[in-house]
């Protein structure tokens, strides 16, 4: 069962990281949470970010790490200084594997099939097999372009680069850019959601690029852009995205609109780093240490002044059986609807409820498993709740 209300704002200042700045995240499931500090340290939490413990043994004091991959049933590492290191027992001790010979920063590292990928700060991108030898993997990039992300989307390799977006093949050996729509678009951060990927840009906002689309398209309805997309990632069959200019937001597919969840976190954090764990949202960066905060019952279209009126409704889900309760005093007379991920309506109906009343609507048998979102509107309500059909 998922009952569902509308919660306030509540961000939580994860202890023991202080006021310290968050380099990089890194969610291995059963192996752990990882988090690498400014301070050269990293931390791993095996019960969903409640406690933590440092784990940073064989990688050294001078060595920060900047992102993490897994390889080979193998947690990787990636440094400022060019250094790769490997750890078998969970980050309790690292070993290294290679360094880059002019020590550039490592930019992104990242794991795809056979091959781990590594971009650099010295305009170069390689891959190798082991983590051991790597292989330049450039040809099709402009000379000096220098990849600021790479993401998997539907089993294809993409890097975002100051240039726009450019696409791996592995027949060819080569990338090719498909940036129509990008030009001029430094691009921080890659995504992909569905048949759905997008695109983080330095200062004009996110944009997306679908099956029926041959170019990219801006998607900047209720997110105000200016500051560069850090970082992006997949939450709860939806995207969340940060910029260094202060917002996290989130994108309402049935809204076709960014919802903006940065309240309550401090004013001075420059959020740079995203992870998710099931419907819990971490968010590091410059300053001000780790928060988190559990989006399952959050409200998406309901502004912060208008949570008190929709407080007494809750709308409860079993395996498609929807069951929606007036705890007023009065009656309400509301509409509900219901969407796909995809904005798609897939269910609606006509509800008068008197005070203290529930009453149960059957969605259609045919609906796959998956999320939805279940819109309820009325004279003094106005909220969306994200449901869960199970298999």
């Amino acid at each position: 069962m998922l009952t569902c209300r509308p919660l306030p704002a509540q961000w939580r200042s994860v202890a023991g990281f202080g006021d310290q700045s968050v380099v990089a995240m890194h969610n291995a499931g059963s192996t752990g949470l990882f988090v690498s500090l400014r301070s050269k340290t990293v931390m791993r939490s095996t019960d969903g970010g409640d406690t933590w413990q440092r784990r940073d043994f064989g990688i050294g004091e001078s060595e920060q790490i900047f992102g993490f991959a897994e390889h080979n049933d193998a947690l990787i590492a990636a440094t400022y200084r060019g250094a790769v290191f490997r750890s078998t027992d969970a980050g309790a001790v690292w070993a290294p594997l290679s360094r880059q010979s002019d020590q550039p920063t490592i930019n992104v590292i990242f794991s795809q099939g056979l091959y781990l990928w590594l971009a650099t700060s010295s305009r170069s991108i390689l891959r190798s097999v082991d983590g051991l030898q790597w292989f330049a993997a450039h040809d099709g990039l402009r000379d000096g372009e220098v990849v600021l992300a790479l993401a998997v989307h539907e089993n294809e390799l993409y890097a975002g680069t100051p240039a726009g977006v450019a696409r791996w093949s592995e027949n060819t050996g080569r990338w090719q850019y498909i940036s129509d729509g990008l030009t001029g678009r430094r691009i921080y951060s890659l995504q992909s959601a569905g048949d759905e990927l997008f695109a983080g840009s330095d200062a004009d906002g996110i944009y997306v690029r679908t099956p029926d689309l041959s170019f990219w398209q801006k998607r900047s309805t209720g997110f105000s852009g200016g500051s560069a997309v850090a970082d992006m990632t997949f939450q709860s069959g939806s995207v969340a995205a940060a910029t260094l200019g202060g917002e996290v937001v989130v994108w309402e597919p049935w809204l076709r609109s960014w919802h903006d969840i940065g309240d309550g976190l401090p004013l001075n954090l420059q959020p740079a780093v995203l992870m998710s764990v099931g419907t819990t949202l971490f968010v590091g960066g410059l300053g001000n240490g780790l928060y988190s905060r559990d989006l399952q019952n959050v409200v998406l279209d309901v502004s912060e002044s208008t949570y008190a009126a929709a407080a007494d409704l809750r709308i409860r889900n079993v395996d498609g059986r929807l069951t929606i309760v007036n705890d007023s005093e009065s009656g309400r007379n509301l509409e509900l609807e219901v969407f796909s991920l995809r904005g798609v309506r897939v269910a609606g109906d006509q509800l008068q409820l008197t005070a203290g009343e529930s009453k149960v609507l059957e969605l259609p048998r045919r609906l796959p498993a998956g999320v939805y979102a279940v819109r309820l509107r009325g004279a003094a309500a106005n909220l969306s709740v994200g449901i869960v059909i199970s298999p």
